[in-house]
């Protein structure tokens, strides 16, 4: 079956989602964009579906060209009013893609790399889920340029609607880091160390810019939005 005749189906089902130039088939198919209402464009996009549609179990894999994007999942049957998904894996360039942050002080740039064994949804927003993250060349576009931080690595973990993230540097890299997150439909918060591995005065203006420093030089970062309760000490 034609992508275009898919598509035009089922287009109003997928409010917020547009398909430009869409050929192919159903099974493997592609698009000149796909455009996110509020959200990035992304070019060249390409997709591959299981026929394990037809059971009810879809599982896909997408990809897209600028700014490079890799997503492959697959669904699993679960209770009404829930989604579950399982062998969710990312891979995403945040460059141009990710705007302005004030709480980071720029633009993040590099790689996410996401993987998660288990991801179950409840009116879009996480119930559970299990899995890791990577931040690669890991870096904040400032007004001063481009700021490089190294490589982070985070362990997400959810339950009962509360996310759990605990992330630290991989070691070597300009900044080190350690601290901890938590996302709920209520709110959020985040506690942190980071400091500096060596001098770079670019650095060092964009940490005090988030916070004052120790007499060890570390910044004790602690933010917190919603009804959330700031974490212990990371």
């Amino acid at each position: 079956m034609p992508a275009r005749w898919v598509w035009a189906w089922a287009a109003h089902r997928l409010p917020g989602v547009a398909l430009v130039g869409v050929g192919g088939t159903l099974w493997q198919g592609r698009a000149q964009a796909l455009v996110l209402a509020g959200g990035p464009t992304f070019r060249d996009v390409h997709w591959r579906l299981s026929r394990r549609l037809l059971l009810g179990r879809p599982a896909f894999a997408l990809t897209a060209g600028s700014p490079a994007l890799e997503l492959a999942a697959r669904r699993e049957p679960a209770q009404e009013g829930r989604t579950c998904w399982r062998e969710v894996s990312l891979r995403l360039a945040l460059d141009g893609l990710v705007p302005a942050l004030p709480a980071l002080g720029g633009t993040p740039t590099g790689r996410l790399s996401l993987d998660l064994d288990d991801l179950l949804l409840a009116g879009g927003w996480p119930l559970a889920l299990d899995g890791h993250a990577r931040w690669q060349a890991a870096g904040v576009r400032t007004a001063d340029g481009p700021l490089a931080l190294g490589e982070l690595d985070a362990r997400l973990e959810a339950q009962a609607g509360v996310v759990r993230i605990a992330f630290a540097d991989t070691g070597d890299g300009p900044l080190a880091a350690r601290g901890t997150a938590m996302l709920s439909p209520l709110g959020w918060l985040i506690g942190a160390k980071l400091a500096a591995r060596r001098q770079d005065p670019a650095l060092a203006r964009w940490l005090a810019g988030l916070g004052p420093a120790d007499a060890h030089g570390v910044v004790h970062l602690a933010r917190a939005g919603g009804l959330a309760q700031l974490p212990s000490e990371p």
